[in-house]
């Protein structure tokens, strides 16, 4: 008895679901390009291409970020941070499972820009920037010639200025020498 057909049902193999599988969602225009809002799961940054997740409450789906579209995020993923994906849903053959090959993502929620101010602050503060040791305390006087252009007039402007005003109002400094 054939395994392969029983009357007119025929049997396909794995690898042949999945290729047919592929094949249509390589051609479906919907699956083209996707737009998804999720969150990034099981993120680690690694030195070329990205792997992680995007899920929500109810599903997650395997996401690929190759390494030039990842070169031109201009902020840091972060586990858990919700994004807006755009990409295109292809199927892995081996595993059967799709995924998405992401081309663009944004942060969700929080601005780009406040986004990129929060993470280059923390990176700082981590550095030590912030810490009271690099504080410096402000001079009450500037240091530099504030009295204007050396010239023959100069030495004249200096004078004026120290006997009629110490403080200069524009730059708030002792004009000297």
């Amino acid at each position: 008895r054939n395994m392969k057909s029983e009357g007119m049902t025929e049997y396909l193999s794995v690898s042949t679901l999945t290729k047919y599988l592929k094949a249509k969602f390589e051609r479906d225009p919907y699956l083209e390009r996707v737009y998804l809002t999720g969150e990034i799961s099981n993120f680690r940054r690694r030195p070329n291409h990205q792997y992680f997740a995007l899920k929500d409450e109810g599903a997650v789906i395997q996401a690929t970020m190759w390494a030039g579209q990842f070169r031109k995020l201009d902020f840091e993923l972060e586990e858990g941070m919700k994004v807006l994906a755009i990409g295109r849903i292809s199927i892995y053959p081996p595993s059967g499972s799709y995924s998405i090959n992401i081309e663009s993502l944004v942060p969700d929620g929080v601005g780009a820009l406040a986004l990129k101010f929060e993470q280059l602050k923390k990176k700082l503060a981590a550095e030590g920037l912030f810490d009271q040791r690099w504080k410096q305390n402000l001079p009450q006087f500037s240091k530099k010639n504030c009295g204007g252009h050396e010239s023959i007039r100069s030495s004249d402007q200096r004078y004026y200025y120290n006997r009629s005003t110490p403080f200069s109002n524009e730059s708030n400094c002792l004009i000297s020498d």
